[in-house]
């Protein structure tokens, strides 16, 4: 395996979604010229490693040790950039929070559709993985 990933924690049956390259169409990328190439993310319907992107705390009314008044102004504040990324998402898209390897990662997925054959997935390799997510340049080689 490329030395670039030695080190990476893969996310084992976490990394549910699929990956895969699409040609732009004008009704789900407006902004982009028709036929580009564009990569997509896509989660599965049912029990995934996508996740709605909010952060929770405890009450207020339940203070905790592990979470404390910095952590609650940190979550505060993220939840309001999330917030506004939501108010401005592009058509057909849904903000997600995905495990990726090594971490998570922000995502705008496609909402429905069919996932196309070849899609990069969990039972894909690693390293291609990586290259999908751009965690990993495309032109890195196996070792």
């Amino acid at each position: 395996m490329d030395k670039e990933v030695d080190n990476i924690q893969p996310c084992g049956d976490g990394c549910s979604q699929s990956l895969y390259i699409d040609r732009a169409t004008s009704e789900l990328d407006p902004y982009r010229e028709p036929g580009a190439p564009v990569h997509r993310s896509q989660c599965p319907q049912s029990g995934s490693s996508c996740y709605s992107p909010s952060f929770l705390s405890p009450l207020e009314s339940e203070e905790r040790d592990f979470h404390p008044q910095e952590l609650r102004e940190a979550t505060e504040q993220i939840n309001e950039i999330l917030n506004d990324l939501l108010d401005d998402s592009p058509p057909n898209r849904i903000l997600r929070l995905i495990t990726v390897p090594g971490g998570m990662m922000l995502t705008w997925n496609v909402i429905g559709g069919r996932v196309p054959e070849g899609a990069v997935g969990i039972d894909s390799p690693l390293q291609e993985r990586m290259q999908m997510y751009g965690l990993l340049s495309s032109e890195s080689e196996a070792a």
